[in-house]
């Protein structure tokens, strides 16, 4: 026991010696125009992310008192039509850490700055595919998940349980397009078909006639295991659930 406690002693009078660590972390994002949807009962926080990367800091500084590590996060929030090139250059100078909440091709512009050629940044929701590939970055790392990682996660568990025929409802939005076209490639990926697919019914007001409008737009749909829905922007997916004509399990991006 005396042991024990010289060691602690020890220990402890080292991490007061040792001076404390400031780590600077900086959190860009940028306002982006959404389309309207036709429900507002899930309304998208409008410190999404934010919030969360703040609830990291206070959890890492509740540990960070013992391990000599004092974390501070500075946020810069830029409108839509901003200047969010000149925010990162700012927060660049207090900290070469930067999370990043912004579209692609503002990240890829924000990577490829002199200011963060020696920076760690962090993607934190772009899932863009072409950020894996073509358009990679050394400096640039990923948190968000990509369309192809949700997507053939997806198209994995339909192997494991054998629910191979497959009917699709892909709306019209890029987000949507995008979405599809991902699960359309790891459906090929792991050797399924889609057995029919359907562009979603824009015009359809589902707020008052969801049990009228999903049966009739899902009748023609072959006979399937599951119904893939690709609703990236959360417009329609919510009614396809329990109003389909046939009583099958729904899945994908809803």
């Amino acid at each position: 026991m005396p042991a024990f406690l010289v060691t602690l002693c020890l220990w402890l009078a080292a991490t007061a010696v040792h001076a404390q660590v400031s780590i600077e972390i900086g959190y860009l994002t940028q306002a982006v125009a959404r389309p309207p949807v036709l429900s507002t009962l899930d309304r998208r926080p409008e410190d999404l992310g934010q919030a969360g990367a703040m609830l990291g800091i206070a959890e890492n500084n509740t540990t960070g008192r013992f391990t000599g590590q004092d974390y501070a996060l500075t946020v810069a929030e830029v409108p839509e039509d901003g200047d969010a090139l000149a925010a990162a250059r700012q927060l660049l100078q207090g900290s070469d850490l930067l999370v990043l909440d912004v579209p692609a091709g503002t990240l890829l512009a924000i990577a490829d700055l002199p200011e963060a050629a020696d920076a760690l940044l962090f993607n934190a929701s772009a899932p863009d595919l072409a950020l894996r590939d073509g358009a990679c970055r050394a400096n640039l790392l990923h948190t968000a998940p990509s369309y192809a990682m949700r997507t053939d996660a997806l198209a994995q568990f339909l192997v494991y349980r054998r629910w191979a025929r497959l009917a699709m409802i892909a709306g019209t939005h890029p987000d949507d397009q995008a979405f599809a076209a991902s699960l359309r490639g790891s459906l090929r990926k792991f050797g399924l078909k889609l057995g029919a697919e359907k562009a979603w019914n824009t015009e359809a007001d589902l707020r008052r006639a969801a049990a009228q409008e999903v049966p009739l737009f899902t009748q023609d749909l072959a006979e399937h295991d599951l119904l893939l829905v690709a609703d990236e922007i959360g417009d329609f997916g919510r009614y396809i659930a329990y109003n389909s004509w046939l009583p099958r399990l729904v899945g994908g991006c809803l």
